[in-house]
């Protein structure tokens, strides 16, 4: 799902609030970051292992991408306050208990 021009000026928004000092880049030292264009949803497991599992749960988040180096940082889409507003619903919100907030895939 791309994110509508409404849903990246909000995200924008909501970043520069919730992490003013964002700043550098870690890796390069370049302060020019990129909103990815979608969610990135990572995959929990409860083992290890190199086996391709369809479902279970996942965290979704935001990516921004450093514009130098492709650095990626992901901001978790319930953390940071914008799963209403990407239309992403907890686990947590439909009932169930977890430590996080996640999705079920």
């Amino acid at each position: 799902m791309a994110f509508t021009a409404e849903q990246r000026q909000q995200i924008a928004d909501n970043v520069a609030r919730k992490a003013p000092t964002i700043g550098a880049c870690f890796l390069c030292g370049t302060r020019d970051w990129q909103l990815g264009d979608g969610i990135v949803n990572l995959r929990l497991s409860d083992q290890a292992g190199g086996e391709l599992v369809s479902g279970g749960r996942v965290l979704p988040s935001i990516p921004l991408l450093c514009t130098n180096c492709g650095n990626t940082v992901l901001l978790n889409v319930f953390t940071t306050g914008l799963g209403d507003l990407l239309g992403v619903q907890s686990s947590k919100a439909q009932g169930e208990a977890h430590n996080a907030d996640v999705v079920e895939g």
